[in-house]
């Protein structure tokens, strides 16, 4: 579709010379014949012309192009219109690209371009590079200044004269028209990468929204990835999370300020700051992803060794990030020295992240596959700067593609290693689980083993108790006993020696009046009654009738005598204790009647109360009711000394005792003993 061919007027006037030398053959015809020859060949040396056809949509430069290196200012674009001995040297691949050292200051750049349509063109020329320092454009037709421009780094965005990230040039060609495009660039002796395209303006606005569509696909990925992880940091409280989310924040930064959209929304008016800018968000997009890479890796994996490296490594891209703001000249530094630390890094990371895999770190699986695309990104990005290929390495398709892929394989790791983790941390509690129910297991084995000792104790500490009541009560029964003899032996014969002495005295023969006589017959009276009462006293303290008759003759004589004397009537009822029982069972049942019996006496203020004495299977149920003022009982509580003497006595015979008391309703009180056949308790 393109071919470099002599002007359209060299073929005008080689035809002409063609169409006269067959009707005149004389010799100035053949010498313009021969004169036009020679015009002709060296045209077709000399001319690098691009030609614009019909079926024309775009064209990259590269190979149209000549170039000529100068030192600074050596030349203007008057002098390169005038003075024809400058020559310029053809450019043989479709990217216009200067190594470091290839030249020092000023890089000319020469297009000539023919309209042979027959209709107006109107063309856009993209020069697709926005990290020149600065840019000079001159678009001249016979040898004359049409059109010029002055952008780049060195100046406002709003210089331009179309604000879109790329410098953008419109050219205008009238048909057979002939233009010739020169561009003065600088990039402080960097290498410079040219890639220029020309392209018609429907062609250009199709293929910009695609491109840009794309870019907003890229950003757009990178946004939201770097909302989600800082959503994911905040949510879940992870350090890895929020460097993750820096790391995306800084990388979406850096691209786009190496396409330029950064200097065109970002920062117009700062064109200082813009050349500064790349790498200054390189360096800090690289100490975030060394810090995420330590964050990322368990701390039950991560050597002392390897922190360091990590540490170390963090320390150059710091260093470059401030270097690239002190000036033009520490930034030429920073940029070379960036350029080489890149693969370091991400050789140092993927050796990191293999080293782990190795020692089965599932999570750097996917780490590590990133990583790789992220070294081939950094490998095509070198072999399209070195290649001649003519697209924006910073911007190809293919580059953008494979790390945006990276990124997506970044976020995937992060989220499978918090999958890991979180299988991790289920195990251990798991595990802690069971250690728990293992513990729990042991505590309630000991628990209970503790328990059963307790109790065991319990029961000894309270046979021994009991063992302690009985004896204090056979204790007390013997000492009754004692005092009781004592009191019948020792009193009772003192008392009836004084009666009879007292009945000897033949007071018949003495005078004696009336007065003497009555306190006389007192006398013997209050004898009888000390005599009664003493034997009543023994009697309680040891009735005889127990030892003789038994327990249920004894009750129901100390019964029969209580409602002789009391206002309360005590019925008495006794069943299957005819034979008798262990003696010292027999006491203490008899001091608990005497007990109930006193308090329903002296407190119940009852009419009626009745004692039952049952012995069945074993077990004799004491129960004493009656129908008086009753009061309020509360369980295990006993205030009175008659109620605490009951239940000493009771639980000295390992029995129970239930009170069942209300005001106003009377009481109820049952008293359960269990009885052995061969159990003593004297």
């Amino acid at each position: 579709m393109f071919n470099i061919k002599p002007d359209f007027i060299f073929f005008k006037y080689l035809k002409i010379g063609i169409f006269h030398s067959l009707y005149n053959f004389n010799i100035v015809i053949m010498y313009r014949l021969f004169i036009i020859l020679v015009f002709y060949a060296l045209n077709s040396f000399g001319q690098n012309a691009l030609l614009i056809k019909n079926d024309f949509k775009e064209m990259e430069l590269g190979k149209h192009c000549t170039y000529l290196i100068s030192s600074k200012n050596k030349y203007t674009i008057r002098d390169l219109l005038k003075d024809s001995t400058i020559v310029f040297i053809k450019n043989q691949k479709d990217l216009m690209l200067f190594e470091e050292g290839q030249y020092t200051d000023d890089v000319w750049i020469k297009i000539k371009i023919i309209n042979e349509c027959r209709e107006e063109k109107q063309l856009v020329l993209e020069l697709n590079n926005p990290l020149i320092d600065y840019i000079l454009y001159y678009n001249t037709e016979h040898n004359k200044i049409i059109d010029s421009n002055f952008c780049g780094d060195v100046l406002p965005f709003t210089y331009r004269n179309i604000l879109f990230r790329n410098p953008l040039y419109l050219i205008k060609l009238f048909p057979a028209d002939t233009q010739q495009i020169f561009f003065k660039l600088n990039v402080g002796g960097r290498k410079l990468h040219i890639p220029l395209s020309l392209k018609l303006e429907n062609t250009f606005i199709a293929s910009s929204t695609n491109k840009n569509m794309f870019l907003g696909g890229y950003y757009g990925t990178l946004i939201v990835i770097t909302l989600l992880s800082f959503y994911l940091a905040y949510i879940l409280r992870e350090k890895v999370f929020l460097l993750f989310a820096l790391y995306m924040l800084f990388l979406s930064i850096t691209q786009m300020c190496l396409s330029g959209v950064a200097y065109q929304y970002f920062w117009p008016n700062f064109p200082k700051w813009n050349a500064s800018s790349v790498t200054f968000f390189m360096a800090i997009s690289l100490i975030v992803a060394l810090a995420f890479a330590e964050s990322f890796i368990s701390k039950k994996y991560i050597t002392k060794k390897i922190k360091i490296a990590l540490h170390l490594a963090m320390l150059i891209p710091t260093g470059i990030a401030i270097t690239s703001l002190l000036g033009p000249k520490s930034l030429d530094y920073a940029i070379w020295i960036l350029y080489r630390f890149i693969p370091i890094i991400y050789t140092l990371l993927l050796s990191i992240g293999i080293v782990f895999l190795i020692n089965k770190f599932k999570s750097a699986r996917i780490f590590v596959l990133a990583l790789v695309l992220g070294i081939i990104s950094i490998g095509v990005m070198s072999f399209y700067s070195v290649s001649g290929f003519s697209d924006n390495v910073f911007t190809n398709n293919f580059v953008i593609f494979v790390v945006m892929l990276k990124c997506m394989l970044l976020s995937i790791a992060l989220l499978d290693r918090l999958k890991i983790f979180k299988e991790e941390k289920e195990k251990i509690q798991v595990l802690q689980i069971q250690q728990l129910e293992e513990l729990n297991q042991i505590k309630e084995r000991i628990n209970t083993e503790l328990l059963n000792i307790v109790e065991l104790k319990s029961l000894e500490l309270s046979a021994k108790q009991n063992e302690v009541k009985r004896a204090l009560f056979l204790g007390e029964e013997k000492e009754r006993k004692r005092v009781a003899q004592d009191l019948h032996d020792g009193m009772g014969s003192l008392l009836s020696t004084l009666r009879l002495n007292a009945e000897s005295l033949d007071l018949s023969n003495k005078k004696i009046g009336g007065k003497e006589a009555i306190v006389y017959q007192n006398i013997l009276e209050m004898i009888d009654k000390a005599c009664t009462e003493l034997r009543n006293i023994s009697h309680n303290m040891m009735p005889s009738s127990m030892e003789h008759f038994g327990l249920k003759i004894t009750l129901e004589s100390l019964i029969e005598k209580i409602n002789s004397n009391g206002e309360t009537n005590f019925t008495c009822q006794i069943f299957n204790l005819e034979e008798k029982i262990d003696s010292q069972i027999e006491i203490n049942i008899y001091r608990i009647v005497l007990e109930l019996v006193n308090n329903i006496i002296k407190h119940a203020k009852a009419k009626e109360a009745s004692i039952q004495l049952i012995l069945e299977n074993n077990l004799l149920i004491l129960m004493a009711e009656d129908d008086g003022i009753g009061f309020n009982y509360t369980n295990q509580k006993f205030s009175g000394i008659g109620l605490l003497n009951i239940k000493s006595r009771t639980e000295a015979m390992n029995g129970k005792i239930n009170i069942d008391s209300k005001e106003s309703k009377g009481t109820t009180i049952i008293i359960e003993i269990p009885i052995y056949p061969n159990e003593q308790f004297n």
